[in-house]
């Protein structure tokens, strides 16, 4: 994560980790509510850096899934590492699944990711399952 964010950084591309691993960097007591297995680094980049972003990636060692970005490129990216195979999901502009959260401006978000819970999953108030079942956000800045 921090690799790629800073070969970014080289070329003046900005990403801003979000997810699992975002919210994990942040927790400086190392709570087990955020200990887990990642399967993949998520990202969000800005709408206008979406061009630079696409040639970056493979120069990065990542390759295009040709066909999800042909069909859903200006939302969503997916690329995976050539030699790890590691998969990065990567939202441009917004992140947007059952629910659309704009992200363009990320570094000027800064609610802790308790309050992420909260907004999001107001319902779930224990234990593990609020990791598991609420979506965490918390941008990487």
């Amino acid at each position: 994560m921090y690799r790629l964010i800073e070969a970014g950084n080289q070329k003046n591309i900005q990403l801003r980790a979000i997810g699992g691993l975002a919210v994990r960097a942040h927790d400086k007591t190392h709570h087990p509510l955020f200990m887990r297995e990642f399967a993949d680094l998520d990202f969000v980049i800005s709408k206008k850096q979406r061009r630079d972003f696409e040639q970056f990636m493979p120069e990065a060692g990542y390759v295009p899934d040709k066909q999800f970005n042909i069909l859903n490129g200006d939302v969503r990216q997916l690329y995976f590492h050539k030699k790890t195979e590691l998969k990065a999901d990567i939202f441009v502009g917004n992140f947007e699944m059952c629910h659309k959260i704009p992200l363009e401006t990320a570094c000027q978000l800064m609610l802790s990711a308790f309050h992420w819970r909260n907004f999001f999953c107001p319902k779930f108030k224990s234990s593990n399952s609020i990791a598991k079942t609420c979506l965490i956000l918390r941008p990487f800045c």
